[in-house]
């Protein structure tokens, strides 16, 4: 007689914890979640209580068709069964259709689970709470779910130019920043020059070398690297064999050049 009571008394919890979707503001949802949107994703409520995630499909008609204190004991000591709650929110990844069953993510556990589907509804279910789980309190956000993060890398910062001169200040007059993409031929070198103002490039390929002309410092920079140019030092860029783009920035101002070819 006690456990016929049991049975009527989880079935009756489950009934009444049944959520409309007319219901979702009011249970823990956004006003832009659609149940629709997260069925579609293979997010489903547990309609079951008790031990039904297992590892394998063999574990759960073993626990199911044959459910003992024993059996049970047996099972959740070797690992092999998890207990499912009504109200809990699990993610389908694939349906055995021949068997009835689901293979499941819940959260909090990595590896996948196998219940009977028929364990599962589209329908939201309040838990034991009074709440409706979704993927955010369950655990069960999915990276593709997720808002894509924005993501800062500093590419350069420095108060001096490649060849360690510290620089010393910006134009007076009205600034005016220029910004000029280029492109160097293979086997190229471009005339000895100087900028008046401070400019930084950025290599998007092949590689450039810069030279010094008084000292004959080199420096080379690569795809993906930047270089802090020098003020008033005469130098010029060349290729080998291989062409180069770059962006070059120059903080200047108005009626100032930002480069000066030697003669």
């Amino acid at each position: 007689m006690k456990n016929g009571i049991s049975v009527i008394s989880v079935i009756g919890l489950s009934l009444t914890c049944i959520a409309w979707a007319d219901d979702l503001p009011q249970l823990g949802y956004s006003a832009g979640t659609k149940v629709k949107d997260l069925v579609a994703k293979g997010y489903r409520w547990v309609t079951i209580d008790g031990p039904y995630a297992c590892a394998t499909e063999k574990e759960v008609r073993q626990i199911a068709g044959h459910r003992t204190d024993l059996a049970e004991l047996q099972i959740l000591e070797d690992g092999g069964a998890y207990y499912l709650i009504p109200g809990m929110l699990a993610r389908v990844i694939r349906d055995d259709h021949g068997n009835g069953m689901s293979e499941i993510l819940l959260g909090g556990i990595s590896k996948p689970l196998w219940t009977y589907t028929r364990f599962l509804t589209a329908r939201p279910i309040r838990n034991m709470d009074g709440i409706v789980e979704t993927p955010e309190t369950a655990g069960l956000i999915d990276r593709s779910d997720a808002e894509p993060q924005i993501q800062v890398q500093q590419i350069l910062q420095t108060t001096q130019s490649w060849d360690g001169k510290n620089y010393q200040c910006y134009p007076t007059g009205q600034p005016q920043l220029t910004v000029l993409r280029i492109t160097v031929p293979p086997n190229t070198a471009l005339h000895w020059h100087d900028h008046p103002v401070i400019s930084v490039g950025y290599v998007l390929s092949g590689h450039l070398t810069i030279e010094k002309r008084d000292t004959g410092e080199r420096t080379i920079v690569h795809a993906g690297q930047t270089v802090a140019e020098t003020v008033q030092t005469t130098h010029r860029g060349f290729t080998t064999d291989e062409p180069v783009e770059l962006v070059v920035f120059y903080a200047g101002q108005v009626g100032l050049p930002i480069t000066i070819n030697e003669k």
